[in-house]
């Protein structure tokens, strides 16, 4: 791995806690600031990207491009709430596409600029019980990864215990 960048820089700015009833901007280091501009993966009910782009400024949630792997009827058709919360997020200013492929991440997509943070959070395959296929998965999906992401970006990927 590289070294981490100063301080300073967007890929380990300060802004607020996490947890801020608990901690000061000062005791810890935010993994998706507003500034930095995210790409969401595989977020398929958009639930995820609308709680992140509502704890952002308003005029930082430009900075989201939030993504699902279904087209946007299927997503539409799966979760009854999305289509207001897709309204609701593109109405913010939020960049949001239907039918992308996490290990298929290219310039060809359009997203834009680079992306200081990438995140994938708890990805699996469909049925999601084979280890080599999820394994797969998301070794594609890292690799992926390298041409939209900024040089001193990171890739975040929570995963299920």
């Amino acid at each position: 791995w590289p070294p981490l960048p100063h301080p300073d820089a967007c890929a380990m700015a300060a802004a607020t806690a996490v947890h801020e009833e608990r901690s000061t901007p000062a005791d810890v280091v935010r993994l998706l600031p507003p500034h930095c501009r995210t790409l969401a993966v595989g977020d398929g009910d958009f639930v995820f990207s609308a709680s992140l782009a509502a704890s952002w400024p308003a005029e930082q949630q430009r900075n989201l491009v939030a993504t699902a792997y279904d087209s946007e009827e299927e997503v539409k058709r799966k979760y009854a709430s999305a289509e207001e919360r897709l309204k609701q997020m593109r109405a913010s200013g939020v960049q949001v596409r239907c039918g992308v492929d996490a290990t298929k991440l290219s310039p060809d997509l359009d997203l834009g600029p680079a992306f200081e943070r990438i995140v994938f959070n708890f990805p699996q395959i469909p049925g999601g019980k084979d280890v080599i296929k999820n394994r797969m998965m998301l070794t594609k999906f890292l690799r992926s990864t390298e041409s939209l992401l900024k040089e001193d970006g990171l890739v975040i990927v929570p995963n299920k215990g």
